[in-house]
C-alpha cells in the first residue's frame, strides 16, 4: 500500500508487481474503481460497515477485464445482525484530530436496516495539510418471497484535503476535493433442497 502524502492523500494498493490501476476493487460484487484513473483510492475506505475483505492475487483479467491483472480485492458490507444493536465512538488527538463513528442495526426480520457514519477532521502537521472526510451508508433489505430477499444500498463519501506540496515549497491554497456516491440493488435467492421420500 502506498500513500502519496498526508491524511486524505490518494492511497493505492499494488499487487504482485502490478501498478495500482491493475487491482480491481469490488464492493458487494459491484466495481468501485474510479472511472478517472482506473484505480481505487483506499484513503476513503472505512471499516464501520465492512464485514470482511477477501483478496485474490494473480491475473484475473479473463474474468474481470484488464483492470484485474494484479488481483482482486472484494469488500463485503455488514448485513443486519440477529438483534438490534448500535455502537458509537469518538476519538481525538494532536493537530486538531477528531473522529466520530456510528453503527446501528435494526436486527433481522421481514424488513431490516443497517446505517453507518464516520466523520474525520484534522488540521494536519503542516500548513494547508488539513483534511475533512464524511462517509455514510444505509442498507435496507426485506423479504420479497419466501426464497428471495432484495435490498437497497446507498453510500456517500465526501471529503476535502489540503495539498501542501513539497517541504520548503509549500502551496498555501492548493486543495483537493472528492465525492463518491454508490447505489446498489442486490437480490439474493435461497434454493430449496429436494428431499427423497423414504422407500
Amino acid at each position: 500500500m502506498i500513500q502519496s502524502g498526508e491524511g486524505g492523500a490518494v492511497t493505492s494498493v499494488l499487487m504482485r508487481g502490478a501498478n495500482s490501476t491493475q487491482t480491481l476493487v469490488l464492493v458487494d460484487g459491484v466495481r468501485a474503481n474510479s472511472p478517472y484513473f482506473s484505480g481505487y483510492d483506499f484513503s476513503a475506505l472505512t471499516t464501520e460497515n465492512v464485514e470482511r475483505i477477501e483478496i485474490v492475487r494473480g491475473p484475473f483479467s479473463s474474468l474481470y477485464g484488464s483492470d484485474a491483472m494484479g488481483g482482486v480485492v472484494q469488500i463485503f458490507t455488514r448485513p443486519p445482525g440477529v438483534h438490534p444493536a448500535g455502537t458509537g465512538r469518538f476519538e481525538t488527538g494532536s493537530d486538531g484530530l477528531g473522529i466520530v463513528s456510528v453503527f446501528a442495526s435494526s436486527g433481522q426480520g421481514p424488513i431490516s436496516a443497517v446505517a453507518t457514519f464516520r466523520g474525520v477532521e484534522t488540521d494536519g502537521e503542516r500548513d494547508n495539510s488539513d483534511w475533512t472526510q464524511r462517509n455514510g451508508s444505509l442498507r435496507v433489505e426485506g423479504t420479497v418471497t419466501g426464497s428471495v430477499r432484495g435490498a437497497l444500498e446507498v453510500a456517500v463519501l465526501d471529503g476535502d484535503a489540503g495539498v501542501p506540496g513539497a517541504v520548503g515549497a509549500e502551496s498555501p491554497r492548493a486543495r483537493g476535493t472528492f465525492r463518491e456516491e454508490r447505489i446498489a440493488l442486490p437480490v439474493s435467492f435461497t434454493r430449496s433442497r429436494a428431499t427423497t421420500p423414504p422407500s
